[in-house]
């Protein structure tokens, strides 16, 4: 009887041959991994840094809001106090602190009309006016306390004096004022990948003079 047989050589060829082939697939499994890592790569750090952005902005704009809070929270608890200003100033300081003090721009302390309602355009550009509002900067901030107390052509809240706010439920001085702390600072961006360019937040908040008495 005839009996057919592989070849001895003929065992190792397609064992090569499978090594071959399992190498190349290897080869193109780990070409197509980098490719698909330099297309995701970027976009997975693109919504990382748009995360970051979002979030310090959402912080910014709380803070901010918070310091305008407040401050008009001290002014009026101080009602006709001199020296109502200077602390609704420090409150504002020590808000915006966690922020930077000198992202800070612009702080009014004005008569308000009721609640929500904001300063004139000449307070809220930097113009004080007499009876209506006190126009603060940042470097107001850093004022001592002395400085303050309505004395007139030197005082920064001489325009609006702490001294003549209605406090009393009845009388002559009655009702009490509405007040109100109006904000503008400056929000930078933390990473200026998303958001590339400082932007400017303004807020206000209003609340009614404390009464002091009946007059």
């Amino acid at each position: 009887m005839e009996s057919t047989s592989t070849p001895a050589a003929a065992g190792p060829r397609r064992a090569g041959r499978r090594r071959r082939w399992f190498r190349g697939t290897q080869d193109r499994q780990r070409g197509a991994t980098l490719v698909e890592a330099a297309l995701v790569t970027p976009v997975f750090f693109l919504m990382v840094f748009a995360l970051m952005d979002g979030a310090w902005v959402l912080y910014g704009d709380h803070v901010i809001r918070g310091s305008a809070s407040a401050g008009v929270r001290s002014a009026s608890a101080l009602a006709n106090d001199g020296d109502a200003d200077y602390q609704a100033l420090a409150a504002v300081r020590r808000n915006i602190a966690t922020i930077g003090s000198d992202k800070l721009v612009r702080v009014v302390v004005y008569r308000a009309n009721g609640y929500g309602d904001q300063p004139t355009s000449d307070c809220r550009g930097g113009t004080p006016v007499a009876g209506v509002c006190n126009v603060y900067d940042g470097s107001d901030l850093t004022r001592a306390a002395s400085e303050f107390g309505c004395t007139p052509g030197v005082s920064p809240d001489r325009y609006w004096c702490p001294l003549t706010r209605k406090t009393a439920t009845s009388g002559p001085n009655s009702p009490p004022d509405y007040i109100g702390v109006w904000i503008r600072a400056r929000h930078v961006p933390l990473t200026g990948v998303i958001i590339d360019a400082d932007r400017y937040v303004e807020t206000h908040s209003v609340l009614r003079v404390e009464p002091r008495s009946s007059e």
